[in-house]
């Protein structure tokens, strides 16, 4: 039998949790994205909606770096012919906010 120090193991698991765990950084990066993209559908004319953060995400329970899971809840339409131009709508914006942001023309 290996003997096993576990003071030792206890810090080096405490380790790979810290290393693992959302920073303060990220937390905040993805509170900007979301703000962001809460913003741009509030400024939007096209309609109300809401923007919810799920999955890990939501659990605060991601990895360094991974993705954003967000759900849009948004009454768009009659039929899904009218659901996808409301959402194609909602997509241009906000790539076109985007892009006004990236050449620094952000309202």
């Amino acid at each position: 039998m290996i003997a096993v120090d576990q003071s030792q193991v206890e810090a080096e698991v405490n380790n790979f949790i810290n290393y693992i765990s959302p920073t303060n950084r990220s937390n905040e990066k993805r509170l900007q994205v979301v703000a962001f993209i809460r913003d741009i559908l509030h400024k939007s004319s096209i309609l109300e909606g809401y923007v919810i953060e799920c999955g890990s995400s939501s659990l605060k329970s991601y990895l360094p770096e991974s993705d954003l899971d967000l759900v849009l809840l948004a009454p768009c339409g009659k039929n899904s012919r009218e659901e996808m131009q409301c959402l194609t709508a909602i997509f241009n914006s906000w790539c076109d906010e985007i892009a006004d942001k990236e050449e620094g023309k952000s309202t």
